[in-house]
């Protein structure tokens, strides 16, 4: 080979071997390079995970002695000849790090490796160092596309775990929902109390209708969340008229915040089973939200007997709040707080406790 025709090999495979980011391609190039320019058959023999194994024109006999100290070498080994032919063993470093070798064979054309032919050992030492930047790089394109994929994976299921549990949720909402307010609206038809009963089905019917709607989004407006709320509170006092006061106190310009769908809804309810239900005289449910400069603070609080001696938070009180203990984690990782216990005022209270955000900041 003239220098010529040597400098326009070099030439030709920097320009094929960087227009694949595929390892099988890239192989391919260098063998379709190396044959036959180079040698009458080549192999390329790959280390790790991406090993290849190409042959042009089928499988070459075993050298596994020679390879090794090629590569140990890191130089070129030619062998002019042997019972298989003349070859030569050409090492694959990358950073550093050897990938592999090629394995080079004359056989058919008459041509040999010549172990005193330095310059044949220089051209294919700088053809391997391209082919062996040329892999590399087609296998750090692979891992990060895979990895890219895995975390694409990752958060598609991810999503669909959220998915999930809220569906969950709803799914155990909507019977809480009918029986409570069902049970209500018969009571007020057997008291013949009509206009009352009529004030339920309304109600139930709006509050159906928005919890059956509503988006599958992880997270709403906090004046959607407090709506929903409202409808299931109006329902709950007709069920105690005398006995459930509703306290909502909310700063300014904290309605547009994002809070997870159906938040307060199990905080509430609990609120009104345990708290006012708890007890034979009035009681109160108070709901609560302030912003704090990145932070955004709810509370739902009442004044029933609150909770027994020894509870544990991790012990909740069934699938609801351990549900939204959950999805918390899941949304807000670290960034979020979520107790509940006893209030020094009296009662129980919940409070979460997340970053600040809007759906335009979202």
């Amino acid at each position: 080979m003239t220098p010529e025709e040597a400098q326009l090999l070099l030439l030709n495979a920097a320009r094929l071997l960087s227009s694949s980011l595929d390892v099988d391609a890239t192989v391919g190039q260098v063998i379709e390079l190396a044959v036959p320019r180079l040698a009458d058959e080549c192999e390329v023999c790959l280390l790790g995970p991406e090993d290849t194994s190409a042959p042009a024109r089928g499988p070459l006999p075993g050298i596994p002695t020679t390879v090794a100290r090629a590569c140990a070498a890191a130089r070129p080994m030619l062998v002019a000849r042997t019972a298989h032919g003349s070859y030569a063993v050409v090492p694959l470093v990358a950073r550093g790090a050897s990938l592999g070798a090629l394995i080079l064979r004359n056989w058919a054309s008459g041509r040999r490796f010549d172990p005193r032919d330095h310059a044949l050992a220089e051209l294919l030492e700088l053809f391997g160092a391209r082919a062996a930047l040329a892999i590399d790089n087609a296998r750090l394109h692979t891992e990060l596309r895979r990895a890219h994929d895995a975390e694409l994976r990752a958060s598609r299921l991810e999503a669909q775990l959220m998915q999930a549990r809220l569906e969950a949720l709803r799914a155990q909402l909507n019977p809480h929902f009918l029986f409570n307010a069902l049970n209500t609206i018969a009571m007020l038809v057997r008291r013949q109390a009509n206009a009352e009963a009529l004030r339920g089905i309304v109600g139930l019917s709006q509050l159906l209708r928005q919890v059956l709607d509503r988006r599958a989004a992880p997270e709403v407006s906090l004046g959607e969340e407090l709506a929903l709320v409202e409808h299931f509170l109006a329902i709950e006092q007709l069920r105690y008229p005398e006995r459930l006061r509703v306290r909502i106190r909310v700063d300014s310009g904290v309605l547009e915040a994002q809070v997870p769908n159906l938040l307060l809804q199990p905080l509430v309810e609990n609120a009104v089973r345990h708290g006012v239900g708890g007890r034979n005289d009035a009681g109160f449910v108070e709901i609560a939200a302030r912003r704090r400069r990145d932070t955004l603070t709810l509370t739902v609080r009442d004044d029933g007997p609150g909770l027994p001696d020894g509870w544990r938070p991790e012990e909740g009180f069934g699938l609801g709040l351990a549900n939204t203990r959950e999805r918390l984690q899941r949304l807000y990782g670290p960034h979020h707080r979520f107790e509940i216990g006893n209030d020094r005022r009296g009662g129980a209270r919940a409070l979460v406790r997340i970053p600040f955000h809007t759906a335009r900041a979202a």
